[in-house]
């Protein structure tokens, strides 16, 4: 299930299966597919390192995005030791300016051709 925010009343409202064709049912108003998206946030390029923390250890990734609500980073590595919906500590550092610690649910991973693996990571 995903949850949709109607842009004309402010209403947020659960869809069981994804559909071009959706009104929200508190006014009525048809949702297009640019108002299906699922993040709700902005997302900001932010490109910096970061370190991941589980129970596997530490592993050095770069930032891609960032919002609100997550991060996207990649990973130089050739397999991953977690997977989706393993909690992590997320921790981006730099010297001048950026300082971000947080947990970190992983919603998806996605295996690139380039010996890199794309992981979109949700904050707790």
């Amino acid at each position: 299930m995903d949850i949709k925010h109607c842009k004309r009343c402010d209403s947020k409202f659960y869809i069981g299966i994804p559909s071009p064709d959706i009104c929200c049912p508190f006014c009525g108003y048809f949702l297009d597919s640019s108002d299906l998206r699922r993040r709700t946030t902005k997302r900001e390029l932010f490109r910096k390192n970061c370190i991941l923390r589980n129970g596997f250890g530490a592993l050095t990734a770069k930032t891609i995005d960032i919002s609100q609500g997550g991060v996207g980073v990649n990973i130089f590595e050739e397999s991953l030791p977690f997977s989706k919906d393993d909690k992590l500590a997320v921790d981006i550092v730099d010297i001048i300016d950026t300082n971000i610690k947080k947990m970190a649910l992983v919603v998806w991973t996605k295996k690139h051709i380039n010996n890199y693996i794309r992981v979109g990571l949700k904050f707790d």
